[in-house]
């Protein structure tokens, strides 16, 4: 059977990149030894080959990336204001013990600041809710 240049052009994109069998890199080599020509071009096609480092990442890729950023960024600021949220709501519910009674500190001292911080702790409840329900977490 005669191979033509056909069959010769077929393999060269896989012989190019490496990906060929030892038989028909040889098969490819020697008809490359007999036509200068052809073997010009898979040289100049050898150069012109991107590695995988050259590559740029894919516009999927890094939409992939920006919407991990984005979401962890969400994640961060959904637990700060929680944790804000929490430490407002619990610091009016401070208390000593006094003997056999609880005094409640701030509600017996301060009860106008208290009513701020059961706000503020509100508050932030609010825009966690609200940033929940813009960025769907």
């Amino acid at each position: 059977m005669e191979i033509t240049e056909d069959v010769i052009r077929d393999l060269l994109p896989l012989y190019v990149s490496g990906e060929v069998s030892s038989d028909s890199q040889r098969l490819v080599q020697e008809y490359l030894a007999q036509n200068p020509k052809l073997a010009d071009s898979v040289e100049t096609l050898k150069e012109g080959m991107l590695s995988i480092e050259d590559v740029e990442p894919s516009h999927v890729e890094r939409l992939q990336v920006e919407s991990f950023q984005k979401t962890r960024s969400a994640i961060h600021r959904d637990n700060i204001l929680l944790g804000f949220a929490i430490a407002y709501l619990l610091a009016p519910l401070s208390f000593l013990f006094v003997g056999s009674h609880v005094t409640w500190i701030m509600l017996r001292d301060n009860p106008l600041q208290s009513a701020f911080f059961v706000f503020a702790g509100v508050v932030c409840l609010l825009l966690r809710l609200m940033f929940r329900r813009k960025h769907a977490l």
